[in-house]
């Protein structure tokens, strides 16, 4: 298994200028428009957008019965496995391990996600093998690593859709379904709209109340509505064809940037995994 993980890192190295600006633009809109055909955007999702808002509710409306079903029910089920602070080791038991197989059997096995596979395979043809493919993705976004330089108490799931406090600041934090599940139980509290980056897709400033203490991020963003296929679409292609560096996608017709920084893995050391990936205005 090393090395495959070994070939594909190098690899990666040539096909990263290899892919066209437009070439990702397309294939992100093909996966924006499948997903929205698979009708699995939360379209009547309703938030405060505007930039002259204070601090108040940042979701007005969101159908929570509709986050029990398709990816989204599985994606709720894997926010409960982690320790939102750094420096412990996040468990993982088999319970946990299965509900990650779960969730990218249910990834994998969507419109949106095939066209990921596809458009990278056609990069690299060990990918086009569904095992491989589902390897791929697990190492690269739940492969724990450390952010405190000692216990693997990181991963890039964790931190792109969790988020998680680190040097007494909240970190990461991109993941529009946990924002929303936080702010039920108040542990996320919107601070006002910096920006609006596109229809759907806010910056803003927000504390993220953990056992009683609020830790302060000046700046985040999400890309709310999304369902979980299309953001680890956008974000895999992005940290394959554009690793460290921004990447240009499609969002329903207007262009917006990603931004990807690596992390390395523990298990793959040589290859790396997710260290975030966000929306940038």
């Amino acid at each position: 298994m090393s090395f495959i993980w070994l070939f594909l890192a190098s690899y990666l190295l040539l096909v990263s200028g290899q892919t066209s600006d437009q070439e990702i633009l397309d294939v992100t809109s093909d996966i924006w428009n499948a997903a929205e055909a698979a009708g699995t955007f939360f379209s009547d999702t309703e938030c405060q957008y505007d930039v002259n808002a204070g601090p108040g509710s940042f979701f007005t409306y969101v159908d929570e019965t509709r986050l029990q079903s398709h990816t989204y029910g599985p994606h709720v089920d894997l926010l409960d496995n982690y320790i939102t602070v750094t420096g412990t080791e996040d468990p993982c038991d088999l319970s946990c391990e299965g509900e990650r197989s779960d969730y990218l059997d249910l990834l994998t096995a969507t419109d949106a996600m095939n066209l990921a596979r596809e458009f990278l395979g056609a990069r690299n043809s060990s990918l086009l093998d569904p095992v491989v493919w589902k390897n791929y993705l697990y190492n690269l976004w739940f492969s724990p690593y450390t952010r405190t330089g000692g216990t693997m108490d990181s991963s890039g799931f964790e931190h792109v859709f969790l988020g998680e406090i680190d040097d007494n600041s909240a970190k990461g934090y991109h993941g529009w379904v946990k924002a929303y599940k936080d702010e039920q139980t108040g542990a996320f509290e919107y601070l006002g709209n910096d920006d609006l980056c596109q229809p759907d897709t806010p910056k803003f400033s927000m504390n993220y109340v953990v056992d009683g203490t609020s830790y302060h991020k000046s700046t985040t963003s999400m890309m709310i509505k999304a369902p979980p296929e299309v953001e680890l679409a956008f974000f895999t292609i992005c940290k394959f064809t554009r690793s460290n560096r921004v990447c240009t996608v499609t969002v329903g017709g207007p262009i917006q940037d990603i931004q990807t920084y690596d992390n390395d893995c523990s298990s793959e050391p040589q290859y790396g995994c997710i260290g975030s990936a966000y929306f940038i205005c």
